[in-house]
Order: C-alpha cells, then structure tokens, then sequence
C-alpha cells in the first residue's frame, strides 16, 4: 500500500508463448545443425524460456553494438512500411505507443492484425539477422500475401540490401551456396 492508502499492483503481463510439439521434435536436429534462435528485444514482448543453448551468441559483436546494428535495420524496414511499420500504419499509430491505439481501434479486424503482426515478426526476424552478422537469412516467403507492404517484397528487398548487407535466400540457395562453400574447403 501506498503512504495515501492506495493499493499498489502490478502485472507480469502474458506469458511467452509455448513451443509446438512439432518444434519440440525437431529443434534438437536443427540445433545439431548449428542453427540457433535470434533476438530482437522488444519493449512488453515476451521471450521464449528457453535454454541459453538454444540462443545465437553475439560473437561477432558486443551485445550493445548488436541490438544497435538490429535496430538501426528495424527502423529501416518500418521506414519502407514493413515489418511493424505495416502495423502501425493500418492503426494509424505512427506517432505515439502501440498499445494505445491498439487497445482502443476497433477499425482493424483480428484478420489484418494478425497478418500485420506476422509482417512485424519478419522484419524483426531479418533485422535480428543482421544484428548478430549472419551470413544468410533463408526463407521461402517472397511476400505473396502481403505484397508491398512486406519486407520480403522484390523492392523492399531491394531497397533493404543497398542499404545493409543481408543475404536473403531460398532454402535452395542455401544449400547451393553451403554445397560451393564446402567445395572451397
């Protein structure tokens, strides 16, 4: 209690989500194949409970310099309206706090939210990228569903590696690029 009689109380806020069952089976394979989780820390967000053993070390910078190097490449996405730049936008919430306009829009449907959101996880999931000095990002989405307003988009990709030297690629090209690498050897 506060000095005036006021009642104090906090909240811990929502737990980090599960991991499947699914994940649960084949994260130990993918671990052994030296792949590793990501993070790109955000206010309110919550962090899996993982094992140190299943994070990225920051080996080729110092944690202070990585989250900079991923912010700096998060803000660019947003800038492009990507990324959680594309939620922000369809909540009209460029100046000012996400949870305010979430917590009081009604206008966007839980639909176009969760795309929207799924279009901030990938930009935060390349920026992260970037951040810890990966050498490549593979995934197979090329923004079919998001068109523009997704980072994986042709232009926004475009755009995102005259500015940053991220590799983005099919798993095909990453076994081609991976099968030249072990050629040099």
């Amino acid at each position: 209690m506060c000095a005036d009689g006021e009642e104090v109380s906090s909240k811990n806020g929502a737990n980090a989500p599960e991991i499947s069952e699914y994940l649960k089976r084949v994260i130990p394979q993918a671990l052994e194949m030296g792949f590793r989780f990501t993070a790109l820390p955000r206010i309110g967000a919550p962090k899996l409970n993982l094992s140190d053993k299943y994070w990225a070390p920051s080996n080729k910078y110092s944690d202070k310099e990585r989250l900079k190097r991923s912010f700096e490449c998060a803000r660019f996405i947003e800038s492009l309206g990507a990324g959680k730049g594309k939620l922000m936008n369809e909540l009209g919430a460029q100046n000012g706090g996400l949870v305010p306009h979430t917590k009081n829009d009604n206008s966007i449907t839980v639909k176009n939210y969760s795309k929207a959101v799924s279009e901030w996880t990938d930009g935060d999931a390349l920026a992260a990228s970037y951040g810890y000095g990966i050498d490549y990002f593979c995934t197979n989405d090329r923004a079919s569903g998001a068109g523009s307003t997704s980072i994986f988009h042709a232009s926004n990709l475009q755009q995102l590696e005259q500015k940053f030297p991220v590799n983005v690629v099919s798993p095909e090209e990453l076994v081609q690029a991976l099968a030249e690498a072990n050629k040099l050897i």
